[in-house]
C-alpha cells in the first residue's frame, strides 16, 4: 500500500503539470483577443474619419470563443486522471489506517483468556472479509491503473494537433502496453497458476464465470422445475417450495468456485446420474489435480537449489519427498536423483535416512528413496552405465549398503506391525524395491564373476541387497515351485541359470500372500511400481511377460505356499480351457488376482503330486503366519499328499454349491483373455542377459 501511495503522488504531480498547460485551451488566447479589439477600434476610427464619405467600411464582428473539441477531451481525461490518482492515494491511506487499527489490537491483554482473545480475532478477520476490506487493495491498484490509462489517452490526443510524429509514437507505445496488459489480465482465466493477476483479471473473471454460473443456474432451475412438476403429478400434491430459486441462486454469490461445480454437476443431472454419483462429481470438483500434488520440472529445480542441503541432512524430509512429493514419470525427477546418486557427499548424508526407522511411513519412505536412487537414469547416465556395465550406478552407494542389513531388520519389524493392521502398503514397497533390483540384473551384460570384470560390483551389490531382505524372517520370499532355492546365494552361484525368473515369481507370490492376509482390499499392491520407476519401465507384475518360460513341458510341482494360496482363492484347473476363480469382490479385483495366479501357474505343473515335496513349511509362508497371527495351518505348506487340484478334490468350503460359477462369464473371459504359453524346464537354463521387451 505504501508503494501505491507513492506512485499515486508521483502520477498526480505529473498530471497536474500537464493539466496546468492544457486547461488554457479552454479559454481564448489573450493575445488574439487584443488583436481583435485593436482591429475593431481601427475600423471604428476610420468610420468616424470618413463620416462624410459615402463609401461604407465594413464593421468587423467578433465571434464568440468556442474551445476546440480536442482541448475539451484532453482536459477531461487529464482531470479524471488527476482525481482518480488522488482518490487511490486517499483510499490506500484509509486501508492502511484500518489495517493498522486491527494490528495495534493484536496484543492479548493479560487479563483476557486465550479462548476469548482467539474468538475476538476471528470475528475481526471475518468482519474484514464480510465488508470487503481484503478487496480494497485490489481496488486501489485498479484506480491507479485507470488513472494511467486516462493520462496516456489524453496525451496521445493532445499531441495529435501539434505534430503527427510524436502523436503516433506515443499512441503506438500506449496501444502496445494496453494490449500486453489485456493479455496478461486474461491469462489467469486459462491457467489459474499464472501469476499475472491484475485488477482487470478480477473483472474478467467476474464476467466470464458469472455468465457461466448464471446460465447454469437457469438451466438447473428449469430442470429442477420440470422434476418438481413430474413429482406433483406422480404424488398428486403441489408444493411451491420445490420451485424456490434461492437455493440455486446461492451459487451466484461465489461465481468462480460455483462454475467449477455447476458444469460437471449439470452434466450429471442431464445424464440422469444417481445421487451418489452426483456427490462424487461434487467431491471430484474440489479435489486437487494429481499433477498439483507432485513436484517436478522447474519447481523441483527451484527446490533442489534452495533446499538440497536440508533435504540430504533431514531423513524425514527425504523420506517424505520420495514417498509423497516426487514421481519418476515427472519431468526433471530422474535427473534430480541421478545428480544425488553421483554426489559422494550427498549419498553419505542420505545414509542417515536408513539408520533409524521407527514408523511404517518412515520405512516406506526410505524404501522408495532407495528405489528411486537405483532406478533413476537419463540419456547421459545411460551411456556411463553402459561403459561400466552398471558399476557406475553403485559408485557412491557404499554408505547405504553398509547400513542396509540393519535397515532391513527394522523394515521387517515395521512389516509385522503393518500386517497386523491389515495394511499391505509397506510390503508392496518392499516388493517393488525387489523388482527394481531384479530388473537391474538384466542390464548387466554377461556373467562377471571376478572383481576386475565390469559389472561385478553391480551384480554383487544386487545379490547382497536381495539376500539381506530375504534373511529377515518377515520379508523372506515364498517358494513358487518345489525346486526353488532356499538360499539365494546358491541361486546366484549357478552361472547357467537366469535368476530373474525365480526371483520375479517368488516376489510376486510373496506379495500376493500378504494381500491375501489383508483381505484382498484395494491398495498399492495393484500398481506397486507406479510413480517410483522410470516412465515406461515394466512393473513387477510383468515378470511373466519378461522372463516367463517357453515350452510344452512343466515338470516342477508347485510349492505348498502356491497350492495353499490357490486353494484359498479357489483357483482350479479342471480342464485346460476352464479357469474357476472365486469372486473376491468387484469384477476388476477378480481379474487382477486371476491374472496374477495365471502367471504363476505357467511355471509349475498344478496337477503334479506334492507328496514327495511335502513335509516342511517354507520360510516365507511360516513367517506370514506369524505376522498375521493366524493358525499355522492357514498357509501350511505341509499339506497332506491327498491335497491336489484334480476334479474330485473337495472344496474347503463345504457349504458352497460347486454347480454355480464363482465368477460371471464376463469376468471369466477377461481372466482368460491373456493367453499364457506353456512352460518347460529347459528354458530355466537359458543364457543370462537383458530381457526381450
Amino acid at each position: 500500500m505504501n508503494r501505491a501511495v507513492i506512485f499515486s503522488g508521483l502520477l498526480s504531480a505529473t498530471v497536474a503539470i500537464f493539466l496546468v498547460d492544457g486547461y488554457k485551451g479552454l479559454y481564448p488566447d489573450p493575445r488574439t483577443h487584443t488583436t481583435d479589439v485593436l482591429v475593431q477600434t481601427n475600423a471604428l476610427l476610420a468610420q468616424v474619419a470618413l463620416a462624410s464619405n459615402s463609401t461604407l467600411i465594413p464593421v468587423v464582428n467578433l465571434q464568440p470563443f468556442h474551445p476546440p473539441g480536442t482541448a475539451i477531451t484532453v482536459n477531461t481525461l487529464w482531470s479524471l486522471s488527476l482525481v482518480t490518482s488522488v482518490l487511490s492515494a486517499l483510499l490506500a491511506m484509509m486501508v492502511q489506517d484500518w489495517l493498522g487499527n486491527s494490528m495495534r489490537n493484536e496484543a492479548r491483554p493479560a487479563a483476557e483468556t486465550i479462548e476469548r482473545y482467539a474468538m475476538k480475532r476471528l470475528h475481526a478477520y471475518t468482519a474484514f472479509e464480510r465488508y470487503g476490506v481484503d478487496q480494497l487493495a485490489t481496488l486501489t491498484i485498479g484506480l491507479v491503473h485507470l488513472a494511467v490509462i486516462f493520462f496516456l489517452v489524453g496525451l496521445s490526443i493532445h499531441l495529435s494537433p501539434v505534430h503527427s510524429t510524436p502523436a503516433i509514437a506515443v499512441a503506438t507505445l500506449s496501444a502496445t502496453a494496453a494490449l500486453l496488459y489485456i493479455v496478461a489480465s486474461a491469462l489467469p482465466l486459462f491457467d489459474p497458476k499464472c501469476p499475472y493477476h491484475t485488477p482487470l483479471s478480477c473483472l474478467l473473471s467476474a464476467i466470464v464465470y458469472g455468465s457461466i454460473t448464471l446460465t447454469a443456474c437457469i438451466i438447473l432451475y428449469v430442470v429442477n422445475a420440470r422434476a418438481a412438476v413430474q413429482s406433483w403429478m406422480a404424488n398428486k400434491r403441489v408444493s411451491i417450495r420445490d420451485l424456490d430459486p434461492r437455493q440455486i441462486l446461492a451459487y451466484l454469490k461465489t461465481p468462480i468456485s460455483s462454475a467449477r461445480i455447476l458444469r460437471p454437476l449439470l452434466g450429471g443431472i442431464l445424464r440422469r446420474k444417481s445421487s451418489e454419483e452426483l456427490d462424487q462429481i461434487v467431491d471430484r470438483a474440489f479435489e486437487l489435480p494429481a499433477d498439483e500434488t507432485l513436484v517436478a520440472g522447474r519447481a523441483l529445480a527451484y527446490l533442489s537449489t534452495r533446499t538440497r542441503a536440508h533435504l540430504v541432512k533431514s531423513p524425514d524430509a527425504a523420506r517424505y519427498f520420495a514417498r509423497c512429493v516426487l514421481s519418476m514419470d515427472q519431468d526433471g525427477v530422474p535427473e534430480f536423483f541421478v545428480n544425488l546418486r553421483n554426489n559422494r557427499s550427498a549419498m553419505a548424508k542420505l545414509a542417515v535416512a536408513f539408520q533409524h526407522v521407527e514408523t511404517t511411513l518412515a520405512a516406506e519412505g526410505s524404501i522408495r528413496l532407495l528405489q528411486m536412487l537405483l532406478s533413476a537414469d537419463n540419456p547421459a547416465d545411460l551411456l556411463t552405465q553402459a561403459r561400466s556395465n552398471q558399476d557406475a550406478r553403485w559408485r557412491h552407494m557404499a554408505p547405504i549398503l553398509e547400513t542396509f542389513p540393519a535397515f532391513a531388520q527394522q523394515v521387517g519389524q515395521q512389516c509385522v506391525q503393518a500386517l497386523r493392521q491389515r495394511d499391505s502398503t509397506l510390503h508392496a514397497a518392499v516388493a517393488s524395491l525387489r523388482w527394481t533390483l531384479i530388473f537391474s540384473l538384466g542390464n548387466i551384460q554377461g556373467y562377471p564373476y571376478r572383481p576386475e570384470h565390469p559389472g561385478f560390483k553391480a551384480r554383487n551389490n544386487i545379490r547382497s541387497l536381495l539376500t539381506s531382505l530375504n534373511l529377515v524372517h518377515s520379508l523372506s520370499m515364498c517358494k513358487v515351485s518345489s525346486d526353488d532355492h532356499e538360499n539365494l546365494d546358491d541361486l546366484f552361484k549357478d552361472v547357467a541359470i537366469d535368476p530373474r525368473l525365480e526371483l520375479g515369481s517368488r516376489n510376486a507370490l510373496s506379495l500376493l500372500m500378504v494381500v491375501n492376509d489383508c483381505g484382498w482390499g484395494p491398495g498399492a499392491w495393484q500398481k506397486p511400481d507406479e510413480a517410483y520407476t522410470p516412465k515406461g519401465a515394466p512393473g513387477m507384475w510383468d515378470w511373466c511377460r519378461l522372463f516367463g518360460l517357453k515350452g510344452p513341458v512343466k515338470e516342477h510341482a508347485p510349492s505348498d505356499c502356491l497350492r495353499d494360496l490357490m486353494e484359498k482363492t479357489r483357483f482350479k484347473t479342471h480342464m485346460p480351457s476352464v479357469t474357476d476363480f472365486a469372486g473376491l469382490g468387484p469384477a476388476e479385483f477378480d481379474k487382477i488376482v486371476a491374472d496374477r495366479l495365471l502367471d504363476l501357474s505357467t511355471i509349475v505343473d498344478l496337477k503334479a503330486s506334492a507328496a514327495a515335496e511335502a513335509g516342511e513349511e517354507c520360510e516365507g509362508c511360516r513367517h506370514h503366519h506369524l505376522l498375521a497371527k493366524r493358525p499355522l495351518q492357514i498357509h501350511s505348506c505341509a499339506l497332506s499328499s491327498t491335497s491336489s487340484f484334480s476334479t474330485d478334490t473337495e472344496s474347503s468350503d463345504s457349504g458352497r454349491d460347486d454347480s454355480k460359477p464363482l465368477i460371471g462369464p464376463a469376468s471369466l473371459s477377461a481372466a482368460l483373455s491373456d493367453k499364457r504359453r506353456p512352460a518347460g524346464p529347459a528354458e530355466r537354463r537359458r543364457s543370462f542377459g537383458p530381457p526381450a521387451m
